[in-house]
């Protein structure tokens, strides 16, 4: 009795310690069919939006090089903090990946004649950014695809291979691009489809591992070695969607941080500093500087001292205003620069599926916690009483 009384309890709180901890999760989902603010997302110029007829309203539109463009890396960045998980699609001509016929054993690159591969029965292909092709490390040799799409042996300098198709790259900056982390991505599904009479094949990915702490943005890369290697139809690796979740997940700029505080009655600036500066501009003397019977003294700004009061001084005329000092733009304020002209008021949080609201969730855990611990209690004193009895 006691025993099937103390499994039956624990299960309950697990599953509901469980369905507390998913509740807390928030997931941000883009698939390139809706403009989203640049302190959010940007993507690379070299990257064009594309429409794929056929398909899943989330895959219809899709990020994808140019088959005319010689550039074969593109972009897309996020501003983005408290990141644990991603999730993403992209379609390519053939795959990419390489495998291996079963009847020859030759070495084939992409999905091939067999339209029913597992991500488990696949080896990954890896790009080539010094001469844009693709290699194989096919049990211990590395082989590379030629223009005939067979494998010959070949070693590459490795330190220019990435993963072939699609990299994740983490920051601690917000403008990305500096001490950056590659996240490791794992296959999770491979399917063939038809889009547009076109041959393609969609691939799943998911983030490998736990993201660090602290990371402030997001680099999802494209590289694909273009000049119809792949297909003569100039079609191109691209991705469908992006899926970002955390349990304290935003996306853009964290919150603006609080203003200083205002003293009140601050003191007048005293007019003779920065005289000593050849660069400053003279400034009229005050009436006790100005020499006596010089008449026409001009009047004194004065800040009214009210206590416990803050009150702006007067507001200054057109001719003694002068226009403020507008500072450079420097060149390595490049992604996300628009952040500095969005007011605090208009950040704008993206919280998807938030499923329950944390404070009564975990009040109403509580709750069944202290009721499931009253009836273990009772059950486990119940025998003790009816002895004693």
């Amino acid at each position: 009795m006691k025993r099937s009384a103390v499994f039956m309890i624990s299960a309950c709180l697990a599953v509901l310690l469980t369905v507390f901890a998913g509740a807390a999760s928030v997931n941000f989902e883009d698939n390139f069919s809706e403009a989203v603010r640049s302190d959010i997302r940007i993507i690379d110029p070299a990257l064009n939006t594309v429409r794929r007829s056929g398909l899943d309203a989330r895959d219809e539109f899709q990020l994808t090089l140019s088959a005319q463009s010689p550039i074969n890396t593109g972009f897309v960045q996020y501003r983005v903090t408290g990141l644990e998980n991603i999730t993403l699609r992209i379609y390519s001509p053939l795959g990419t990946f390489a495998t291996v016929c079963e009847s020859s054993g030759i070495l084939d690159f992409g999905i091939g004649t067999n339209n029913s591969l597992q991500p488990a029965s696949v080896m990954n292909t890896y790009f080539s950014l010094s001469d844009r092709r693709i290699y194989v490390n096919h049990r211990g040799t590395w082989q590379v695809l030629s223009e005939n799409r067979d494998f010959t042996p070949q070693n590459p300098n490795h330190n220019t291979l990435i993963n072939m198709g699609i990299n994740a790259y983490v920051s601690f900056y917000a403008n990305g691009q500096r001490q950056e982390r590659h996240v490791p991505l794992n296959r999770t599904a491979i399917r063939s489809v038809f889009s547009d009479g076109i041959f393609m094949v969609a691939e799943d990915f998911q983030s490998a591992g736990s993201i660090p702490a602290g990371v402030q943005s997001l680099r999802l890369e494209i590289n694909d070695p273009g000049r119809n290697l792949l297909t003569s139809t100039g079609e191109r690796t691209s991705l469908a969607w992006v899926q970002l979740s955390g349990r304290s997940l935003r996306m853009g700029p964290p919150p603006a941080a609080a203003p200083p505080p205002i003293t009140e009655n601050p003191p007048i600036p005293d007019p003779n500093v920065g005289t000593n500066n050849p660069t400053s501009t003279p400034r009229a003397a005050t009436p006790s500087q100005q020499a006596p019977g010089t008449g026409n003294t001009p009047p004194q700004e004065t800040y009214p001292k009210v206590e416990g009061v803050i009150i702006a001084p007067p507001a200054r005329t057109a001719n003694t205003e002068r226009p403020p000092t507008q500072s450079p733009a420097r060149a390595s304020d490049v992604y996300f620069s628009r952040e500095l002209a969005i007011r605090p008021d208009e950040l704008t949080i993206y919280e998807i599926h938030r499923e329950a609201d944390q404070p009564r969730s975990a009040l109403r855990v509580i709750f069944y916690i202290a009721i499931v611990l009253a009836v273990l209690g009772y059950l486990l004193l119940m025998p003790q009483k009816k002895r004693q009895e």
